[in-house]
């Protein structure tokens, strides 16, 4: 039997994106998705509802997006709705399960 640990959440410089891999891309309207990113190697601090992240998509840009996801969720796991707005949005609307994208945050008041 294995155990999974909870990525590290650790003190960082919130101007470096951290790495998260997409685990889901799911389909909700023909403009809007969901993904579900997961850390590659380090959480971003645990954030509160209302807040928001900056997601980056690399040689595209970045963009800020609400988190939609449960702050409970102990693994790091983070969920964000995206609508097809911009190049950025679509790239994240376009991304495959396993594509790397950059997230800094949380940000705002929850």
């Amino acid at each position: 039997m294995s155990v999974q640990a909870s990525p590290a959440r650790v003190e960082r410089d919130e101007w470096v994106p951290l790495r998260y891999w997409v685990a889901s891309n799911r389909t909700d309207t023909h403009d809007t998705v969901t993904l579900t990113l997961r850390p590659e190697d380090v959480a971003i601090p645990e954030f509160l509802p209302g807040q928001f992240t900056m997601l980056y998509v690399f040689g595209v840009g970045e963009i800020p997006v609400s988190i939609s996801g449960d702050p409970a969720d102990d693994n790091g796991t983070l969920v964000h709705t995206v609508r097809d707005v911009g190049a950025v949005s679509k790239a994240l609307r376009l991304a495959r399960n396993g594509m790397t994208v950059g997230v800094r945050g949380p940000f705002g008041t929850g």
